[in-house]
């Protein structure tokens, strides 16, 4: 398992974070571009009383150690190139830039998701639990993740398309195309304008409220 690790890892223990059991963060060299230190922590306690679960969790945080490299630098690299945009709004491109950075950005965090959970279910393996297992436990914080971050995105979506179209007095065009990363295909796919809000409208306060509730029942929370 070592071996597969980046040498600049470093692994501790992050006393007391119980309902929080993990954390981690990466450094970076700006100049060159390349890792200096991955620190990935653990609340060992947490870990050692609640077996596979917590196992589980482990594997999927250093899948996030195994894929986030790869998956940084490649993205990086796109949304250098995306076009930028004034804000307030002057004119329609700006707000259809803003949605194409804020999608991209969108994608990049769920596309990381999913390859950590890929890349987890491989650890996790190794560590004696099964993969039929492993997604039963992580079904409850994959989830909680994407209805995070959608019903964050319909939030700043649904008030930058007021501010546009207050400031420029123009309706935004809702067949207009935007790519978004679809976890189950585990790719892009494209929507229009319309149907991205239908997508997103599915993620209210009460689908927050309901996969928080499953994270709680299911072990990942401690009240």
């Amino acid at each position: 398992m070592r071996k597969l690790l980046p040498r600049k890892l470093v692994i501790y223990n992050e006393i007391g974070k119980g309902k929080n059991m993990y954390g981690g963060s990466m450094y970076w060299d700006e100049d060159v571009g390349s890792l200096l230190e991955t620190r990935v922590g653990f609340d060992v306690s947490w870990v050692e009383n609640n077996g596979d679960l917590a196992l589980c969790g482990v594997a999927h945080e250093l899948g996030h150690v195994l894929s986030r490299e790869y998956v940084s630098r490649s993205e990086k690299y796109i949304r250098d190139r995306l076009p930028g945009y004034r804000y307030p709004y002057k004119s329609v491109e700006d707000f259809e830039n803003y949605l194409t950075r804020s999608l991209h950005d969108l994608s990049v965090n769920l596309n990381e998701e999913m390859q950590a959970y890929n890349y987890g279910k491989i650890v996790a393996d190794s560590f004696g639990v099964n993969p039929t297992s492993f997604e039963g436990y992580m079904a409850p914080p994959l989830k909680a993740h994407v209805v995070d971050n959608l019903f964050h995105c319909r939030q700043f979506v649904s008030q930058r398309l007021a501010e546009y179209e207050k400031s420029t007095g123009v309706k935004f065009s809702t067949e207009k195309t935007f790519k978004i990363y679809d976890i189950s295909q585990q790719s892009d796919v494209e929507v229009t304008f319309s149907q991205l809000m239908g997508i997103l409208g599915k993620y209210d306060e009460e689908e927050l409220k309901r996969t928080r509730e499953e994270l709680i029942r299911s072990g990942w929370i401690v009240k």
